[in-house]
């Protein structure tokens, strides 16, 4: 159960919500599920919808370093377009 709760705080501190806000939902869900579980002594199905639980925060983690690593590249790419125009402006290069 901690697990899981660790690694909802983690996809909440790189901003999973605004990147993958399914899966962060869908963990908070499962985690709240397992607390349920856990209140009811149902050991099995507690430690199983922790264990989702942690998955999808983990996967809701890596969806948002993704949107985050495609926007760096697409920044990059345009950086990289425009120097280019520049340095064919200055140089009179037709390329």
């Amino acid at each position: 159960m901690q697990a899981a709760e660790q690694s909802i705080a983690n996809a909440e501190r790189v901003d999973a919500g605004t990147h993958a806000a399914a899966e962060l939902s869908e963990a908070r869900t499962k985690l709240a599920a397992a607390q349920m579980a856990l209140g009811k002594k149902e050991m099995l199905s507690a430690g199983r919808l922790a264990d989702e639980a942690r998955a999808e925060a983990d996967l809701a983690v890596a969806r948002a370093s993704l949107a985050k690593a495609s926007a760096v590249n697409s920044d990059m790419e345009h950086s990289n377009a425009t120097l280019t125009e520049e340095m064919q402006r200055k140089t009179g290069d037709s390329r």
